[in-house]
């Protein structure tokens, strides 16, 4: 099965490296290969040749209105960051959300969130949140216009972070803030002890956010364990295979990121 990944200075990226481990791991025939695009369209995701595909930054919204078959999650959400390809026909999911929802559930129940960011993977948290029973959840984000229709949904302004945050029991960067070769840190606002920390971005896999929560004391979860967790999900959707995380599949990433 040919894979793919399609989107904006992708070269980073270590999905490649993930799934072609599994590939071997589960003795199947495949390969996964990297595809930058500066635009996308319906006509380049099917001359690709790929059968399966992951969708990143920043055409997840995009590449929703070229599905002939998109899932109840997808038409929630709007965003699709996985695609499998069948006889010129486009089917759509979301995995970033399920991992994400995946990943939170041994700290349930959470009443309170704050997400920051309004792109696809902060319209995949709030997804996951929703559907685990968080009631309230503040995002905060330069754009307040959100495509995420929910009552339990309070949106607020970046200037704002500090004050919203002071009380809740879940923390979330859903933006490239922190990212290596970027100008922008995210400082950690004040926040109560209880509190889960959890940061998208995996490059560097140890952000400052991440490093002055367990400065604090307080759980995090990185976005290693996000990739992975939404690679898991991708590769089940695509092979109907669940692959096992290792820790030596952690190692040999967080190698790579050194």
């Amino acid at each position: 099965m040919k894979l793919g990944l399609i989107g904006k200075e992708i070269s980073h990226s270590l999905s490649p490296f993930i799934h072609k481990y599994w590939l071997k791991k589960y003795q199947l025939p495949g390969s996964y290969e990297f595809y930058p695009l500066e635009t996308v369209n319906k006509e380049n995701i099917l001359g690709s040749g790929f059968e399966g595909v992951n969708v990143t930054m920043p055409f997840k919204r995009e590449v929703v209105a070229f599905l002939n078959e998109k899932d109840d999650l997808v038409q929630r959400i709007k965003a699709v960051n996985t695609l499998l390809i069948e006889n010129g026909s486009l089917k759509g999911t979301n995995t970033d959300a399920t991992g994400f929802k995946r990943l939170i559930q041994p700290n349930l129940p959470l009443k309170s969130a704050v997400v920051l960011g309004s792109g696809g993977a902060a319209l995949s948290s709030i997804w996951a949140l929703s559907e685990s029973g968080v009631r309230d959840i503040r995002v905060v984000a330069r754009n307040k216009k959100l495509c995420f229709d929910s009552s339990a949904l309070t949106a607020y302004l970046w200037s704002e972070m500090n004050e919203v945050a002071t009380d809740c029991d879940i923390f979330i960067n859903a933006t490239p803030l922190g990212m290596n070769g970027g100008f922008d840190l995210l400082v950690l606002p004040t926040l109560p002890p209880y509190c889960l920390v959890v940061d998208w971005v995996y490059y560097p896999y140890m952000t400052l956010l991440l490093t002055q929560a367990k400065k604090r004391n307080l759980q995090v979860i990185d976005g290693l364990d996000l990739l992975l967790a939404q690679a898991q999900d991708a590769f089940y959707f695509w092979f109907g295979i669940y692959p096992e995380t290792t820790t030596e599949l952690r190692q040999e990433l967080c190698r790579l990121l050194d």
